[in-house]
């Protein structure tokens, strides 16, 4: 199904990772695969997009989190923001 694959990363907290403007603001990204990484605390990563939490998960201490959903992902509208939890925390989505 999916044959366009990239990637959006994003450190810190609160931003958008993955924007779309315009015309774009009815597109659908869907989110096939996560890597998530947090350094210094622990706690909730929490996935977003214009319909408001789409996915929330839980990464420990210096632990990491990879989460793969396959070809039919999740399906994310118009602007895609992810809050995490703490400054030194890392995310890549990988889009489908």
């Amino acid at each position: 199904m999916s044959t366009n694959i990239t990637t959006a990363y994003k450190k810190d907290s609160g931003d958008i990772i993955v924007a779309a403007t315009g015309l774009e603001a009815s597109m659908v990204n869907r989110i096939v695969a996560i890597h998530a990484t947090a350094v210094t605390v622990a706690g909730t990563f929490d996935i977003g997009d214009a319909n408001g939490s789409r996915m929330k998960f839980d990464v420990g201490v210096s632990g990491t989190a990879d989460i793969y959903m396959g070809e039919t992902g999740l399906k994310c509208q118009g602007n895609v923001s992810v809050a995490m939890p703490g400054d030194t925390a890392s995310i890549t989505l990988i889009l489908g």
